[in-house]
C-alpha cells in the first residue's frame, strides 16, 4: 500500500536508532511506567484509555509506549484520532470572545 495523507508505514528498527532529543517529563514517565505494568500483566488485554491534561504529551507517551512494547512484540496497531469539529470549537470559544 502506498503512503497517503492518512496512511504511513514506518521502519521501526530505523526509527529506534534515531535519537528523539526528548526525554519523558516526570508525569509522562509515570504514565509510561503504568502502561508498561498494564501491558506486562498476564491477563487478557482489552484496551485502555490514556488520560493526561491538554498539552500533557498524550501523543508522545502513546507513541513511545507503542513503539517499545506492542509494536516490538509484532502486534498491529490501529490509531484513530478524531478531529474536534470546527462548529464545536466555535461554540466553545464564543463565551471566551464575547464574555
Amino acid at each position: 500500500m502506498e503512503p497517503t495523507d492518512n496512511y504511513r508505514v514506518y521502519d521501526l528498527a530505523k526509527a529506534r536508532k534515531e535519537k528523539t532529543g526528548h526525554d519523558p517529563a516526570p508525569h509522562q514517565r509515570r504514565a509510561l511506567d503504568r502502561l508498561e505494568r498494564w501491558y506486562r500483566r498476564p491477563e487478557q488485554k482489552r484496551g485502555g484509555i490514556l488520560v493526561l491534561p491538554t498539552g500533557g504529551g498524550k501523543t508522545f507517551v502513546a507513541t513511545h509506549f507503542l513503539c517499545r512494547h506492542p509494536l516490538s512484540d509484532r502486534h498491529r496497531i490501529l490509531w484513530l484520532a478524531l478531529p474536534v469539529p470546527h462548529d464545536f470549537l466555535l461554540d466553545f470559544m464564543r463565551p471566551l470572545r464575547y464574555g
